[in-house]
C-alpha cells in the first residue's frame, strides 16, 4: 500500500530540478530565483517542442525523440548520430 501523497510525490519530482537550478546558479553566477526562471522555461521549450512532434538534439548528451506516449532518448554515443 503507498502511503505517498500527491505533495510528497510531486515534491520528489522536483529535486531533479531544484539539483539542476542550484548548480546553474553556482556555475552561472545568477541567484537562484534567476536560474529557476532559465530552467523552467528551457524544459517547458524542450516539452512543447516534443509535444509538436519534434526532436531536441543536446550536444555532448543526445537527443529527446517524441515516442508514443514516452520520450526517446538516444545517446549521442550512438552509432549514427
Amino acid at each position: 500500500m503507498d502511503n505517498s501523497t500527491e505533495a510528497e510525490r510531486q515534491r520528489e519530482r522536483k529535486k531533479p530540478r531544484l539539483a539542476l537550478v542550484q548548480r546553474y546558479a553556482q556555475r552561472s553566477g545568477l541567484t537562484i530565483r534567476e536560474s529557476s526562471l532559465i530552467v523552467r522555461d528551457v524544459l517547458a521549450s524542450v516539452r512543447d517542442t516534443l509535444q509538436d512532434g519534434n526532436s531536441v538534439r543536446i550536444p555532448g548528451l543526445g537527443t529527446l525523440m517524441p515516442g508514443k506516449g514516452k520520450v526517446i532518448f538516444r545517446n549521442s554515443r550512438d552509432p549514427g548520430e
